[in-house]
């Protein structure tokens, strides 16, 4: 990994001019309902099948509670990068490895910590730190007037997670209205998880259709992994169902949802 500036807000300039030179990251924000297994199972397989199609990502914790997906994963503890941006610490101490093969860096671990840093610099060592890899997958959530601790996550690709049930498909409804109301009028995607591709389909065309007549929002529905034994496998052995169980249907699945994302 390359050495990152010392001092985020003094080498402002060698920053910027790196930034310009690489290519622009796509930034992707999973927002989720579900238990935080679900939504951990999702970001670490879906994780490892983008990083099959050839495109180093960088997985991101960006939950205000201790309860995101650093805090499940067997990494080693580093820094997060609210704290090496406050303390003007190397950024490179703030990316660590995952068993799963993905690299990992958790964007603040005290959130009182926002309120003494300024959010111009948190943006910037964001976005150094960024720009070595391709894809930025973001386990992210909102406050309760739907904004983000970066402006990056506005700005970028932003999936929700769902299953078939009612109330996770009225909480997601919830959760675009809020959206809709703080970032304006754009397109938002959808994944549907542990259904089959006849419920994911009613749930994804429904969905839809509410949010296009109701909030005038663009939605589009990324595909859907189904349920099955092969995705507990594969978590209690530390691996990606993508690599444990590659003939699997949720791995196949994952594979098309990453191929699909790529491909926008």
């Amino acid at each position: 990994m390359s050495h990152y500036p010392h001092d985020v807000r003094h080498d402002q300039a060698e920053g910027l001019r790196r930034l310009f030179a690489a290519p622009k990251p796509r930034v992707i924000t999973m927002l989720s309902n579900l238990p935080d297994a679900d939504r951990d199972m999702l970001l670490v397989n879906l994780s490892v099948a983008l990083q099959k199609t050839g495109n180093e990502v960088l997985l991101v914790d960006a939950r205000s509670t201790s309860s995101g997906i650093a805090s499940r994963v067997d990494a080693p503890m580093r820094l997060s990068l609210a704290e090496a941006v406050r303390g003007n610490l190397p950024l490179d101490n703030v990316v660590s490895q995952i068993p799963q093969g993905c690299q990992l860096m958790t964007l603040i671990q005290k959130w009182e910590t926002l309120n003494a840093i300024n959010p111009v610099s948190l943006a910037q060592g964001f976005e150094i730190v960024a720009r070595n890899s391709r894809i930025i997958l973001i386990d992210g959530e909102t406050t309760k007037d739907g904004s983000f601790p970066l402006p990056a996550m506005g700005s970028g690709e932003i999936v929700l997670q769902l299953t078939s049930n009612h109330s996770s498909i009225k909480s997601a409804y919830a959760l675009l209205k809020r959206l809709n109301a703080s970032l304006g009028r754009r397109s938002f995607s959808i994944l549907v998880t542990g259904a089959s591709v006849q419920e994911a389909n009613i749930v994804s065309r429904n969905l839809i259709e509410a949010a296009n007549r109701h909030l005038a929002v663009s939605l589009n529905c990324l595909g859907w992994i189904p349920a099955g034994i092969h995705l507990g496998n594969a978590e209690r052995m530390e691996m990606a169902v993508v690599n444990a169980f590659p003939f699997a249907a949720a791995a196949i699945a994952f594979r098309r949802i990453a191929e699909n994302l790529v491909s926008i």
